[in-house]
Parts: structure tokens; sequence; C-alpha cells
């Protein structure tokens, strides 16, 4: 039986294992995704605190205004955000004694925005206003 071709079988088969090897290293210790922690890391460094789902904060817009919006998601570094108006609805998300007014949910004021938009914390809704809206999250 002629076995001349093992050896270069065996050539092929180290080679291939040697490319397998390189391509998988080269995807673990490549370029990584800004992910969440990463965000945060930025955040903590600068002595901001992240935005938490359930919190109001004041954010500024393109246009160079600012309004209340309510944080109902964060992922990566970018947050899903629910906007607050002073025209009265059925359910305030904030009470009329809170400093800047009562605020309530626009209908149509869902957004995505980056961490960066986001000004400062304005304060917490309820337990039980946060289980009518968390839906909006999805």
């Amino acid at each position: 039986m002629d076995t001349s071709w093992w050896p270069a079988l065996g050539a092929v088969v180290v080679l291939l294992a040697l490319v397998a090897a390189v391509a998988d290293g080269r995807g673990r210790l490549g370029p990584r995704r800004k992910g969440a922690a990463d965000a945060a890391r930025a955040a903590r460094a600068h002595g901001a605190p992240l935005p938490r789902p359930g919190e109001v904060w004041r954010t500024s817009l393109p246009d160079g205004q600012e309004r209340l919006f309510l944080v109902l998601a964060v992922r990566g570094d970018s947050a899903r955000l629910a906007r607050l108006t002073s025209e009265p609805s059925p359910d305030p998300v904030l009470p009329p004694q809170d400093p800047s007014g009562p605020a309530y949910l626009a209908a149509d004021g869902l957004a995505e925005a980056g961490l960066a938009r986001l000004l400062e914390r304005v304060g917490e809704v309820d337990a039980r206003t946060w289980e009518n809206v968390r839906h909006l999250a999805e």
C-alpha cells in the first residue's frame, strides 16, 4: 500500500488548524465594540451617574431645547426615552409638588438618544406609574 500522500494530508490538516487558531485569536483580541460596560466606565470616569429605567432626566435636543424625558431602557450607549409634557393626561408621571411641576407622558413622544444627551437627573417615577408605562420599553 502506497502511503506517500499521508505526510501531505497531515500538512494540510496542520495548516487548516493553524489558520483556524489565528482567525479565532484575532476575533478574540481584535477591535471590540463599545458596549454598556464601556459606556458605564466612561460615564463614571467623568463623574456622571448612569440613567436607569424609571428615572426622569432633563435632555438636550438637537435644536437646542431642553425637555424632560422618562428613561424606559438603557442599551449600550443609548437610551429609549418617553417625552414628558405639561399638557394634562389621566395620570401624571411626576406629581404636582415636584419642582418641575406636574409632567405627563406625551402620546407620540418615544425616542432613542445617546447617553451624552442626558444632562441631569430630575427625579424618579413611583412604582405604580412605572408598572403602567414600562411596557413602552419594548
